[in-house]
């Protein structure tokens, strides 16, 4: 966090999300591990490069079609399961640390579905959390992208009283929770168009059509991608 964007008192809190305009508009990838972020991309390359090189329909056997599918499956199964995995870390102060203690412990009304989201969470993230010596000691968190999207969509479900330091922690804690899932959706995007681009991979397009097809997809995710950087 830059020193100007640090939260040293219940005003900070105030000051940075007051304006509207300041929630989480572009996809900050400083987030992602940048391990993580380099593997995601060579995945994405590597299955894109895998459908333009295996389009000789006409010259495979059925056992060869199967082969290869059962491949390029392997690498996107195995691409979701990084996504799915894959760790953000962001900066949170003591009093956040509390808030979400406190909301997923006392506050979250949890369904017959939910609750289960809510004991994966104490077991897998909340007992893990750091001790703070304050409220407005700070220290990295990190968080999974499966964490981070069950845990904005529990809190996303209750409401606060007033407008006070409990309720400044809890908006701040959503802000930084939207920049995490943001970045998921970028990554979980690709992931749906990929699978798009093997269903009709697996249907046997024409070569120079798969090709076109390939090289539209290419294009269309480094425009976005270069887009939700600037």
């Amino acid at each position: 966090m830059s020193t100007e964007n640090k939260i040293n008192n219940e005003q900070d809190f105030v000051n940075k999300l007051a304006d509207l305009n300041a929630l989480p508009q572009n996809t900050n990838f400083d987030l992602i591990d940048q391990n993580t972020k380099e593997d995601l991309e060579n995945l994405e390359k590597n299955i894109n490069n895998f459908l333009v090189s295996n389009v000789d329909f006409d010259k495979y056997d059925e056992d060869t079609k199967n082969s290869l599918f059962d491949e390029v499956i392997g690498m996107w199964n195995t691409m979701g399961e990084k996504i799915k995995h894959a760790v953000c870390t962001f900066e949170s102060t003591g009093v956040e640390v509390n808030t979400i203690t406190k909301k997923l412990h006392q506050n979250v009304e949890y369904t017959s579905e939910t609750i289960f989201y809510g004991l994966h969470l104490k077991n897998q993230f909340l007992d893990n959390l750091p001790k703070f010596n304050s409220d407005y000691e700070t220290k990295n968190i990190s968080i999974t992208f499966s964490h981070a999207v069950a845990l904005h969509h529990l809190l996303s479900s209750i409401t606060v009283k007033g407008l006070n330091k409990d309720s400044y922690a809890f908006a701040h804690l959503l802000y930084s929770l939207q920049e995490v899932t943001k970045v998921y959706t970028h990554y979980n995007g690709i992931s749906l168009r990929l699978n798009n681009a093997i269903g009709r991979w697996n249907l046997g397009l024409s070569s120079n059509e798969h090709v076109a097809l390939n090289n539209a997809i290419v294009e269309t995710l480094a425009a976005e991608t270069t887009t939700e950087e600037k």
